[in-house]
């Protein structure tokens, strides 16, 4: 009776160990099917491509895009140069103006998903495209017209758009226009702070000003009409400083004018450590923030 139960006992144990060892073999070809089924996921997954430094200059983001997260930035209390950053990396720096999400569904699928966004966009360039944001957000202070001239200007993105004279061109800025276009009539501020680098005449710009803010971009003001006195070369500028009046000067010798409406070209040349060529970004809208902004209630 004894025996008969000890064989009982240990054919059931046998018995166990089968079972375990069929539910140890399911679990393992499992895991080893999902870890190769990861393994082909990612081998087959296509490289992130880096946008090109010409798509970065353009920064064609929509501008309704760009407003909409500001907004989003001060809600959920995020840094807007990272958001901006993470959200141009997504859609390659927006080579197609129509390209990323609706604005309206901009806190939904990318703020209230933030994190994925963060980890599948974060790459080496990364920081080096927050820094650029940053200080541009950080810098850029004053609309280059003072508010009591709101009305006698209108401005686009302009950005590309073909320029002839000299040479076929592409225009990188962003130009205001007196809509009455009367010369020497609208004052040109300072966008920065920083160091009046330069102001004189050249042939594409006419009567230009270069600023050079403390993190080494230059702002450069051209088609001046004339100067606003005491200029100095070398000397400190502060945000809303009068550098002159626009005009329509340039392309030619000293004194041209008239080869073009009035207006202001706005030129933003960053310091960007992820590019040796010269690199200038579209100004338009850090512009349209500013002139938002100073309109905006206290």
């Amino acid at each position: 009776m004894i025996k008969s139960k000890w064989i009982k006992r240990r054919y059931l144990f046998k018995i166990g160990l089968i079972k375990a060892e069929k539910i140890l073999t399911v679990a393992a070809a499992a895991a080893l099917l999902l870890a190769m089924g990861w393994i082909i996921m990612t081998w087959a997954r296509p490289a992130r491509v880096q946008p090109a430094v010409s798509d970065i200059s353009a920064f064609r983001i929509p501008y309704d895009s760009f407003r909409e997260l500001d907004l989003l930035s001060a809600k959920y209390r995020l840094p807007f140069y990272e958001l901006l950053t993470l959200y141009a990396q997504e859609y390659r720096f927006f080579p197609d103006k129509s390209a990323g999400l609706d604005p309206t569904d901009i806190e939904q699928k990318y703020i209230l998903n933030y994190n994925q966004f963060k980890k599948r966009n974060t790459t080496k360039e990364t920081a080096s495209y927050e820094e650029v944001f940053q200080r541009l957000l950080t810098e850029m202070r004053e609309f280059p017209i003072p508010l009591e001239e709101n009305g006698h200007f209108v401005y686009s993105d302009s950005w590309g758009a073909l320029r002839e004279y000299g040479s076929d061109r592409k225009h990188e800025g962003t130009d205001i226009l007196d809509r009455d276009n009367i010369r020497g009539r609208i004052p040109v501020v300072s966008m920065t702070d920083g160091k009046l680098l330069e102001f004189g005449w050249n042939e594409l710009g006419g009567y230009h000003a270069g600023v050079v803010s403390e993190s080494g971009a230059y702002y450069y003001y051209a088609h001046l009409d004339h100067f606003a006195p005491s200029l100095e070369k070398g000397a400190a500028i502060r945000a809303g400083r009068l550098l002159g009046y626009m005009g329509d000067t340039g392309y030619g010798k000293e004194g041209t004018r008239g080869q073009f409406p009035v207006h202001l070209h706005v030129g933003v040349r960053p310091k960007a450590s992820f590019t040796a060529e010269e690199f200038w970004i579209n100004p338009y809208p850090f512009l349209r923030r500013l002139e938002e902004k100073r309109a905006a209630p206290a």
